[in-house]
């Protein structure tokens, strides 16, 4: 908030408010008048990157799940099953 464009008294209640807020985490976690806390406010931005990023870190490691599910699911089969698992190691030798 911008404080320096308010009066006198808005001032007085926003800190009166903050100073509010400070007691209540102060009762809250149990923590003694000599230790400093500190307010961390994030801005309506900093929130949608957060959750953005933590959306994005979900989807991935979906896909990775899935993926590693496809390829074990694919090996097993090809080492079960002898005409697919020739067929594999004809592949791979024309390859390398």
């Amino acid at each position: 908030m911008n404080t320096k464009n308010k009066g006198f008294y808005e001032r007085y209640k926003i800190e009166q408010k903050n100073k509010e807020k400070e007691q209540e985490l102060r009762a809250k976690y149990n923590i003694s008048n000599d230790k400093t806390i500190v307010i961390e406010k994030k801005s309506k931005a900093d929130k949608l990157i957060s959750n953005v990023f933590r959306i994005l870190e979900i989807i991935l490691k979906i896909i990775l799940y899935i993926g590693i599910f496809g390829l074990s699911s694919v090996g097993a089969t090809v080492l079960m099953n002898e005409t697919l698992r020739a067929t594999l190691f004809d592949l791979l030798k024309a390859v390398m």
